[in-house]
């Protein structure tokens, strides 16, 4: 049985690790643009809807962010994104 070397995660296109960062420096609106953008052309991006929603339960809205994670994990649920999509519907109270 040969062992299989583990794949590498694909780097976080630069839009999206620069909205990480505006977000992260509490520019949320500058954030959320980024994210939007990168939504026009690829709806489904999980990392772009997670994005999305943790600016959403930053600015105080669990609702919008609740549905944003499911959305996200339809397409690919990570342990963190599970955290956050529990962290809002907890916030919403379902």
């Amino acid at each position: 049985m040969a062992l299989r070397p583990t794949p590498r995660p694909t780097p976080r296109p630069a839009d999206l690790r620069q909205a990480e960062a505006a977000r992260r420096a509490g520019r949320l609106a500058e954030a959320e643009a980024i994210y939007r953008a990168r939504l026009a052309t690829a709806p489904d991006d999980p990392r772009a809807l997670h994005g999305l929603a943790i600016v959403a339960l930053q600015a105080g809205h669990p609702g919008p962010a609740a549905e944003l994670l499911r959305r996200a994990a339809a397409h690919g649920a990570t342990a963190d994104l599970l955290v956050d999509l529990g962290l809002a519907l907890g916030l919403v109270g379902d």
